[in-house]
């Protein structure tokens, strides 16, 4: 698998869903997107927000056809960000109901750092967010395979 920057991954998925359009109808990007192929076939998608210049919000998911790789594509897409960015920390914002991610960030050895109460609206009711991190120097430390990097 490889990971590449993107204009727009919504028409490789086919989705419109969630895209924010401004006061014109014109569809505005809040950051940059990473895409995950596998060979032609996306796998995975993130939104890379900049909170400064060294630490990168990480928001995305993985195509269904590769659930079971949840961590392979995540921890792609951080030895993506740590590799060709100036990123020196990356923040992943979960909500607490998403188990199967915050399973998969921890598997790769993201610390849970900080908790936003009710945050999160889903099923009219309001859910904490979980905020995780980790830094460049422990990506090296942990299973991030950072050789070289």
């Amino acid at each position: 698998m490889i990971a590449k920057f993107i204009d727009d991954p919504y028409p490789v998925w086919n989705a419109i869903k969630g895209r924010l359009a401004d006061d014109n109808g014109a569809l505005v990007t809040v950051g940059d997107f990473l895409g995950i192929f596998d060979g032609e076939r996306m796998a995975g998608a993130f939104l890379v927000k900049k909170w400064n210049e060294y630490c990168y919000e990480l928001h995305g998911g993985v195509h269904p056809d590769y659930w079971g790789k949840g961590s392979e594509i995540v921890e792609l897409a951080g030895r993506a960000l740590f590799a060709g960015t100036p990123c020196l920390k990356i923040v992943a914002i979960i909500p607490e109901f998403n188990r199967l991610m915050r399973r998969c960030v921890e598997k790769l050895g993201m610390n849970q750092e900080g908790i936003v109460t009710k945050s999160f609206l889903k099923w009219t009711k309001l859910h904490d967010q979980y905020i995780y991190g980790v830094t460049k120097s422990e990506a090296r430390m942990l299973r991030f395979n950072m050789k070289g990097v």
